[in-house]
């Protein structure tokens, strides 16, 4: 991002991404949010700019060519993939001619400490990476894929907690019950007091190609 970039954050929720997003690429305009609930009036209390949209109200909008950079950060896995083709094509309209969409999603077997139902309801919804690609790839764009990985250690006990706060939408799937056998599961598996895996994010940059 360029301090003159235009930048939406689609699926932005609080903002609070967006906001530190904006100061560090020391944007002169403040990002916009994208965000169809509630959690979009925190990022107005944030002083950001908001439309309370979807993804898909967005792409298909009014307006045209407006946006340098659209990011999806770790929503794309809400959205039907039979949509995402349409979706893609609505965010070309969108941007400037050398605009870019950044979309950061997981890898289908990822090496948190999940409970094996969670691992099969994970894999469920989340869709190979390259299906995303192939469907910017449809629209035009031409999209470079690249994985990140980041060591992440947490107390086992506040993960335990996490996942009993359903912190992900995977674990909405499971009871209360369903997750305490899970996290029993857990605990058999994992005797130590620290949690140590790699967090890996997929991005996808999709770059108009003219």
């Amino acid at each position: 991002l360029a301090p003159s970039s235009r930048f939406a954050d689609l699926g932005g929720g609080t903002g609070s991404f967006s906001a530190a997003l904006g100061e560090e690429a020391g944007l002169s305009a403040l990002p916009t949010v994208v965000e169809p609930s509630p959690l979009r009036e925190q990022a107005a209390a944030r002083g950001l700019p908001t439309l309370a949209q979807d993804a898909a109200a967005f792409a298909s909008g009014g307006g045209g060519g407006e946006w340098d950079a659209l990011l999806l950060k770790e929503v794309v896995h809400h959205f039907p993939l039979g949509e995402f083709p349409e979706l893609c094509r609505g965010f070309a309209r969108k941007l400037s001619a050398t605009g870019r969409v950044v979309t950061i999603t997981r890898p289908v077997k990822p090496d948190y400490p999940l409970f094996n139902a969670a691992k099969i309801v994970w894999r469920m919804h989340q869709p190979p990476p390259e299906q995303y690609a192939s469907a910017f790839g449809a629209a035009g764009f031409q999209v470079e894929v690249q994985e990140h990985s980041f060591r992440f250690e947490v107390p086992r006990e506040d993960w335990f907690a996490l996942i009993r706060s359903r912190f992900w939408s995977t674990f909405s799937a499971f009871s209360d019950e369903q997750l305490e056998v899970g996290i029993g599961e857990l605990s058999e598996r994992h005797p130590e007091a620290v949690l140590s895996f790699d967090d890996r994010l997929v991005f996808l940059v999709a770059s108009r190609s003219g």
